[in-house]
This record gives C-alpha cells, structure tokens and sequence, in this order.
C-alpha cells in the first residue's frame, strides 16, 4: 500500500520517506504518552488517544480515498 501509488522505480524511496515521517509522529508521542500516564493520569493518557483516533478515522472517513493503483 505504501509502495503502490510511488512513481516507478521510486518505491525504496518512498517507502523510507513514510517510514522516517511516520517514526517522527511515533516516537515523541510514546514519550508524551508516558509522561502523561505518569505525571498526570492514566486516564488523560487514554482520554487523549481516543480522541486522536476518533478524528484520525473522521478526517479519513471525509477525505480519504482509494487510490488508482488499488481500483
């Protein structure tokens, strides 16, 4: 899915490229995700992914779209 819609012979690149983007989303948020477990509470952790969840599948549910390459 990641390498499907690259331009050809682009697909190590591409597939780097998301996997470094992705990564720098991921990791600061583990660590955030820590420190509000400990430091405030469990619940504000999960209340908060929750909430990021939701309107990641909204934002998807509105804008998402197939892709050619998967038609």
């Amino acid at each position: 899915m990641i390498v499907g819609p690259a331009e050809r012979d682009a697909g190590g690149r591409v597939t780097g490229t998301y996997y470094l983007l992705r990564n720098a989303v991921v990791i600061p948020s583990a660590a955030l995700g820590g420190y509000l477990w400990e430091f405030v509470s469990p619940e504000v952790a999960f209340t908060l992914a929750a909430a990021i969840g939701i309107a990641g599948t909204g934002y998807f549910l509105l804008y998402g779209e197939e892709l050619e390459a998967y038609r």
